[in-house]
């Protein structure tokens, strides 16, 4: 299976490229990374190179042909960029399924034979539009074997050309008259990663479950303890006695409830899952582990993977354990957009203190240097099911069309009002200049494994 992968930013500017005057065939070029997972080739679109009228040897309703001269100059383009080539174009008046025609085929056969000469051990691949942008068929050309084609297109975070064919359950036929039927059957086509089975992970797993999603990809390595059952979805006290798993006891409880959400577990710590968190649609940060955030972070940039980052927390006073602050959080992030380094929500003074030996934390805590960091934090699960129900929604919101939402904006919650806060509140992200990871050349953007 061959998938592709672009962000917002370059759908945008492939559609002013191609919409730019239907009277003719329009085209352009991309650059794109392959990356191999397991039965699926991943291509990730890494930039636009839009043509000129003066770029084409010959430009009609039905025909296109890119001069020689333009050909050999984006071949160097991608060389010089260690990428392979991805050749863009319409069909202006095709409305609905598009197919590439007859001269597409012919056409292809000597231009992919030129590029795979020139791009040796790349993977190029072809686009070709319906008039209204509804529609795509896209191909790769691998050197000396047959094309194969490419299955999806994601434009990322966004509902763009996701195909839906599926029948509608009648369990789900009340929120079809909320999403849509190609809303609720995107939800049936999604799979998405849940990093933490605790408090707010266990919630917006069943809530997701239950909105009909068909795939959850669960990651824990913790187990079930005693203070853990009023929070968690589905636990037992069997499960603290037992030391059960947190991620198989979510799983049960997803099973159970809605057996048609397919559901994997892993139970160690996401930087060993290995490849399969390259595959989901979307990723959710339901764990206030700072190695955990910096690791999805990046994978999210490299992979071009939507984050939704969760958290809850209440902070106490050790001596009179009076509350003195609170937050609840829910940062939708696209790649390409503000990273969680730039949001203050991973920062290198936090791994640090994760790092530390359990005889150095204790002495810093003793110094007054760091807060100690084994007192547990108050925690409920009214408060983790409000931010796992508006993460959901968030997410549906996106993923569907339903209401899309700002990626340059983040939500902040006070629950109790603490301080003199708004209970909610709108946060503008700023980008910090030169960020490693989401500055505009970043390395990591589109890059897959490095």
């Amino acid at each position: 299976m061959v998938s592709m992968r672009l962000l917002p930013e370059h759908y945008i500017r492939l559609k002013a490229q191609l919409t730019s005057d239907n009277s003719v065939e329009q085209g352009c070029f991309a650059l794109s990374h392959h990356v191999n997972l397991g039965n699926e080739t991943l291509l990730l679109i890494t930039d636009i190179i839009p043509l000129t009228p003066d770029d084409f040897a010959e430009q009609k309703d039905d025909f296109l042909s890119v001069k020689p001269e333009v050909m050999l100059r984006i071949a160097r383009i991608a060389q010089k960029a260690g990428k392979a080539v991805c050749m863009i174009h319409t069909h202006p008046y095709t409305i609905g399924q598009v197919r590439f025609s007859r001269a597409d085929d012919i056409g292809n056969e000597r231009t992919f034979d030129f590029f795979n000469r020139m791009l040796q051990g790349k993977l190029n691949s072809c686009l070709v539009f319906s008039g209204d942008m509804h529609s795509f068929e896209g191909r790769v050309y691998p050197i000396q074997q047959a094309w194969r084609p490419i299955e999806t297109l994601t434009v990322v975070g966004t509902p763009h050309f996701r195909l839906v064919d599926e029948p509608i359950s009648e369990s789900f036929d009340r929120q079809a008259r909320l999403l849509g039927r190609k809303g609720q059957g995107i939800l049936g086509q999604l799979s998405v990663g849940i990093i933490g089975a605790g408090g707010i992970g266990s919630n917006i797993a069943a809530i997701l479950a239950q909105s009909g999603i068909g795939k959850l990809v669960l990651v824990d390595h913790d187990v079930i303890e005693t203070s853990n059952l009023p929070r968690i979805i589905g636990a037992i006290p069997r499960d603290a006695q037992e030391n059960h798993l947190k991620v198989n006891v979510v799983a049960r409880y997803v099973n159970t409830v809605t057996p048609g959400c397919k559901v994997e577990t892993y139970p160690c710590r996401v930087q060993d899952v290995g490849m399969a968190l390259a595959t989901v649609d979307v990723l959710i940060c339901a764990t206030d582990d700072a190695r955990s955030r910096v690791f999805l972070n990046q994978h999210c940039w490299q992979y071009y993977i939507p984050l939704m980052d969760l958290g809850v927390q209440f902070v106490a006073d050790e001596t009179s354990g009076e509350l003195v602050n609170e937050i609840g959080k829910v940062n939708w992030i696209v790649p390409g957009t503000t990273c969680l380094w730039c949001t203050g929500h991973v920062s290198s003074e936090l791994l640090r203190r994760e790092t530390l030996s359990p005889e150095a934390a204790a002495q810093e805590a003793k110094a007054g240097y760091i807060r100690n960091m084994d007192i547990p934090e108050p925690s409920m699960m009214a408060y983790n099911m409000q931010i796992a129900a508006r993460g959901a929604q968030t997410l549906i919101g996106n993923m569907t069309g339903l209401a899309p939402s700002a990626p340059d904006v983040m939500e902040n919650f006070y629950f109790l009002g603490l301080n003199g806060r708004k209970h909610h509140q709108l946060v503008r992200k700023r980008q910090e200049e030169g960020c490693w990871l989401c500055n505009s050349q970043s390395p990591y953007l589109g890059a897959g494994m490095m």
